[in-house]
């Protein structure tokens, strides 16, 4: 909403105010959450965390070496997307006052993403799972233990692309090394801006050993998708999405809003026989729109579209006349009425086990459009 954007207007500082406006936005849904855990008197047992996913996208411009040069980056090199601290370096709060997790004490420890799960089991006494975690219980470091000087690769594509070996991060607890060539002290050198490799050749060899040991065990998985369960008891129906697919994704709602074409497959796995109802829609369910209906101008300017100014001219309908669906080596086709949200098929499937699905907006026969949203719902067993 613009009342959030708008006190970062005409701030030179300032490169997007809408992002600015959206972490507003965040910040004071958080306050309402905490406001929610005290008025029931929920807080002192409750488990609290704030963290994000990535570094900044909007709120911050860098400059050709991805050092920033407008926004707030808390001295960080590099934005979203970057093998820098900026990329991937991010904000953890955790509290829990019956667990002596209060405020006012900072942790000087590497913690990582994979660290979450076996901190959350050690935390709340669960049984021990026996599973070989990557990563490890940070629980005590707020009492004061350390967690051990370990070594993490960070080396991402999105994509069907297969990663590249040096496009990666190497980490320590004080080393970073970007890539096969730059070395940075992190402890001395926040904001990475003095590769020290040629001061330090025995590190950089060190953590490009490791990253070779890691990339050998990791290489034969590389190729390998993970298949998304249909029809399993804990978790029916599964919902697909577009960004989802084994193609030409769809990687915001603005393109969904646009009618962008994707092509492409699931890649799933159904786990039960029996009866199902797969609906395919355009719109999110919550939107309650019909096929061939568009979002409103509103809605519209609510997107983040590629060409802001824009935004309304660039909202299409889409008329289908046909749905097509095709899950293994079983094809169903059948007329459709666009008005309506979804087009509903109801079908037995008789083999378990992965396989593609596809499903398809089509006008006299032509592919239009790969759905955007997929239902899939397990109605009763096989031998039911």
């Amino acid at each position: 909403a613009d009342k959030y954007a708008a006190q970062y207007r005409n701030n030179p500082e300032i490169p997007e105010p809408e992002f600015y406006g959206m972490i507003t936005n965040i910040d004071e849904n958080f306050g309402r959450l905490m406001a929610f855990l005290d008025k029931r008197n929920l807080t002192d047992n409750t488990i609290l965390i704030f963290m994000t996913d990535n570094g900044s996208s909007g709120g911050v411009r860098c400059d050709k070496n991805s050092f920033p040069i407008k926004g707030f980056n808390a001295g960080m090199r590099g934005m979203k997307g970057s093998y820098y601290e900026g990329g991937h370096r991010v904000p953890f709060f955790i509290r829990w006052p019956n667990g002596q997790l209060t405020g006012g004490k900072d942790i000087d420890e590497m913690v990582l993403d994979v660290d979450l799960l076996p901190t959350l089991i050690d935390l709340c006494g669960l049984e021990d799972p026996h599973v070989a975690f990557d990563g490890m219980s940070f629980a005590k470091t707020a009492v004061g233990d350390t967690m051990p000087d370990r070594t993490h690769f960070l080396n991402y594509q999105q994509g069907l692309m297969t990663p590249k070996q040096w496009h990666c991060c190497v980490m320590k607890k004080e080393w970073r090394l970007v890539g096969h060539d730059e070395l940075y002290q992190i402890k001395n050198d926040p904001g990475q801006r003095v590769n020290v490799i040629n001061d330090y050749p025995e590190i950089a060899e060190q953590l490009r050993k490791a990253n070779d040991a890691w990339w050998e065990e990791s290489k034969p998985y590389l190729q390998e998708a993970s298949p998304i369960s249909l029809g399993a008891a804990e978790e029916n129906p599964t919902t697909l999405n577009a960004m989802d697919l084994m193609g030409d994704v769809i990687r915001m709602q603005s393109e969904i809003a646009e009618a962008k074409k994707s092509t492409g497959h699931w890649f799933v796995n159904v786990e039960e026989k029996g009866q199902y109802e797969v609906r395919l829609r355009r719109w999110p369910e919550e939107l309650g729109l019909g096929i061939n209906q568009v979002i409103s101008d509103e809605q519209a300017n609510d997107l983040i579209f590629w060409n802001w100014k824009n935004a309304k001219r660039m909202v299409k309908e889409l008329h289908p006349n046909q749905a097509q669906l095709k899950i293994g080596e079983s094809t169903y086709q059948q007329a459709i009425d666009a008005s309506e949200s979804t087009a509903t098929f109801l079908i037995t499937i008789e083999q378990t086990g992965v396989c593609d699905l596809e499903a398809w907006f089509l006008k006299d026969s032509e592919v239009i459009t790969s759905a955007y949203f997929i239902d899939v719902e397990r109605l009763c067993k096989g031998d039911q």
